[in-house]
């Protein structure tokens, strides 16, 4: 199911920049608009440094939020796009979901058993794999229900947040996370 979701995405904007027509259902975060803890912050600079620090060995969290759009149709996947690199070549990070919030206007807080019931990564897994040091990659969340009942629609307000667990046995990248950018993507 999830490598059938990814698939879509990659056909979709595909096709979208083949007939030159924009995505509606792409949404871009403003790096800076995120919030942090007191373990990240924002950097700017030429090239590399600019985007959102993660430092090695400790636990920087970053959220956000959006509102879903009114051209969404309930039960089709919402796709969270993070454009990272790390200084560090051949290393893996780990970079967990911390919470997700869903609002609806008139309706109580939709959640589920955890708090991070309804945010997973696509791949099933919390790490994120560095190629070549410096080298540009993308990870891929998914935004479910978090109850497994209730389907996400249009103007829900959606907030979410994801953090580095530096201090984790699977993170041995021994070098800065930046986040560079970040975007929903709506199937």
């Amino acid at each position: 199911m999830k490598q059938k979701i990814l698939s879509l995405i990659c056909t979709s904007l595909l096709a979208g920049w083949m007939q030159g027509a924009a995505a509606t259902s792409l949404q871009s975060l403003n790096t800076y608009g995120a919030n942090l803890n007191s373990a990240a912050e924002f950097r700017d600079g030429f090239g590399r440094f600019a985007g959102i620090r993660l430092p090695d060995g400790q636990a920087g969290s970053f959220s956000w939020s959006f509102s879903v759009p009114l051209d969404h149709v309930p039960g089709n996947p919402i796709v969270i796009g993070l454009t990272w690199h790390s200084f560090e070549a051949s290393c893996t990070a780990s970079l967990p979901p911390n919470f997700i919030s869903v609002a609806r206007p008139g309706s109580t807080h939709i959640q589920g058993q955890f708090a991070t019931s309804g945010l997973e990564p696509l791949d099933g897994e919390e790490t994120l794999v560095a190629g070549a040091a410096l080298t540009s990659e993308v990870k891929y969340y998914l935004i479910v229900s978090p109850d497994g009942v209730s389907q996400i629609q249009p103007l829900d307000q959606v907030s979410f947040g994801l953090y580095r667990g530096g201090t984790s046995s699977i993170d041995t990248c021994a070098a800065d996370i930046y986040i560079q950018g970040a975007w929903i993507y709506i199937l």
